[in-house]
């Protein structure tokens, strides 16, 4: 079960928002999936004050405005979250996007 304070988290780390460079070599311009995991990591820890276990991504985010990915995060508590990340806006080699994390997790720790 997820405590009340672990729920607050969740709500107030909907909507995060972030911004980072990135390259662009052939094809579609991306953010790569080390880079968006750690990204998301640091966001995470900037807004609640303490880095997530782990945050896992599919693959890399496309800098496409309105692209969306879905990624798993381990809280510190061992409670696994979904969450997405949609990139808002593209400018030049500056990505922004938000991270919205479920309010419920998919998983809870077993003590």
């Amino acid at each position: 079960m997820m405590t009340a304070k672990a729920a607050a988290c969740a709500v107030v780390l909907t909507g995060l928002l972030g911004a980072c460079s990135f390259s662009a070599s052939t094809g579609t311009p991306s953010l790569s999936k080390a880079e968006l995991e750690s990204r998301i990591s640091a966001q995470l820890a900037k807004t609640v004050g303490q880095s997530p276990s782990s945050v896992v991504c599919p693959g890399p985010l496309d800098a496409t405005v309105g692209k969306t990915e879905r990624c798993t995060l381990v809280s510190a508590a061992g409670n696994t979250f979904g969450l997405t990340v949609t990139v808002t806006s593209v400018s030049g080699a500056t990505l922004n996007f938000t991270i919205a994390v479920d309010q419920t997790p998919s998983a809870t720790a077993t003590t």
